[in-house]
């Protein structure tokens, strides 16, 4: 196996062991170790890599932390990057986290409304994913 080949392995590992580990810290309620483990997944798997299915994962994990600290406009508008994202990618919410996303989305949409909602999200889907992440990682 060439270097760069193992160097990616290793990468995607660390990347899916973080994300994994910041839906088990959401979990447990230790938001401010989730919000830790979703940044440095997400910079890591952007700087490595730019865009995957693993960075829509992370932005989702963020939109989840900031929903769970009464952030919901950060969390509306990492709900729409990541929705833009996964529209570019043509990766489709899958079972396994439609019930976090729906929770991120509906505690949101309760505490903004529907209006304020709506207009935050679109925002977030429509600014350019550079700064996007760039924002998502210099915010937490």
């Amino acid at each position: 196996m060439r270097r760069e080949e193992q160097r990616m392995i290793i990468i995607n590992a660390l990347v899916n062991t973080l994300n994994r580990l910041g839906s088990i810290e959401c979990a447990l309620g230790e938001v401010e170790r989730a919000e830790e483990s979703f940044r440095q997944s997400l910079g890591l798997i952007w700087r490595s890599v730019g865009k995957t299915f693993e960075a829509v994962a992370c932005l989702e994990g963020m939109a989840r932390v900031a929903a769970m600290q009464g952030r919901p406009d950060r969390a509306a508008r990492l709900l729409g990057v990541s929705a833009a994202l996964r529209e570019e990618m043509g990766t489709p919410l899958s079972p396994i986290v439609q019930g976090d996303h729906d929770f991120t989305t509906n505690s949101t949409r309760e505490a903004i409304g529907e209006r304020a909602f709506e207009a935050t999200w679109t925002a977030g889907h429509a600014t350019p994913l550079d700064e996007s992440i760039a924002d998502a990682l210099d915010d937490f």
